[in-house]
């Protein structure tokens, strides 16, 4: 049986436990209506958004062009040890023995270099003709995951409406859903098959659920790899390489 003071201590306790629930209470509600208020505050003037909107989809055109173009190259925008066909040159993933496919850090060195060049030329700032503006040269980082790609570009540019200046500088993040990475190890191990057992492991490349051709073309063999689950302009994503 509790005492008169140990009954008098307990309904202090419990009416402290009440009055901080009440008091975290508030503050978590007051915590998440200034969150909700720098939001509103931050947000951007509807010229400014309108500019970064439209940069914003130039990327998401340019990014999968760009990583298509590569991939039909062998993993370069400029292949170096190539077979030249009459429509595309296509880097050789193995020749004379010597393993040549670009490692996955190549190939987004090389996806960054091709949004360099590339993006310039879907951006036509004309489009706005009541801002000025004015740009600085795009860099970009590209990060080859096993199942998607992820850009994280950074693009300076000063907007001008009326006097009033805005710089425009936070990157523009996106990820496509391309399997790049995937199909790079799958390459990588048929290239490692050749160099044991000089032979293309046909049966790992049926194994793997891409759509895959082996190709004659002179004296080499194009292997290009197709993946239905990766689209770019509703066509389905191809990598390709030769060998000799």
């Amino acid at each position: 049986m509790l005492k008169r003071g140990q009954s008098t201590a307990f309904i202090i306790i419990g009416m402290l436990i009440i009055i901080i629930a009440i008091i975290f209470s508030y503050f978590t509600g007051l915590q998440r209506g200034l969150i909700k208020e720098t939001k509103r505050s931050i947000q951007l003037p509807e010229h400014i958004e309108a500019v970064r909107s439209y940069i914003d989809s130039c990327i998401e055109e340019t990014v999968p062009i760009a990583v298509q173009l590569i991939s039909l190259q062998g993993g370069y925008l400029n292949p170096i040890n190539y077979l030249e066909t009459d429509n595309i040159k296509i880097n050789y993933g193995y020749k004379d023995k010597v393993k040549l496919i670009p490692s996955i850090k190549i190939i987004e060195n090389e996806i960054s270099k091709s949004i360099k060049e590339f993006l310039p030329l879907c951006l036509d700032f004309s489009k706005f003709p009541n801002l000025k503006i004015e740009q600085k040269e795009a860099s970009s980082a590209v990060t080859i995951k096993e199942n998607s790609i992820q850009t994280r570009i950074s693009y300076l540019v000063e907007i001008t409406k009326d006097d009033n200046k805005f710089i425009l500088k936070n990157p523009f993040i996106n990820e496509f859903p391309i399997r790049l990475g995937k199909i790079h190890n799958t390459l990588d191990s048929v290239i490692d098959y050749q160099i044991k057992r000089n032979n293309i492991d046909a049966v790992n490349l049926f194994l793997t659920g891409f759509d895959y051709s082996l190709i004659k073309y002179e004296d080499s063999i194009i292997i290009s790899l197709a993946d239905k689950q990766s689209k770019i302009k509703d066509k389905d994503f191809r990598f390709m390489i030769s060998t000799i």
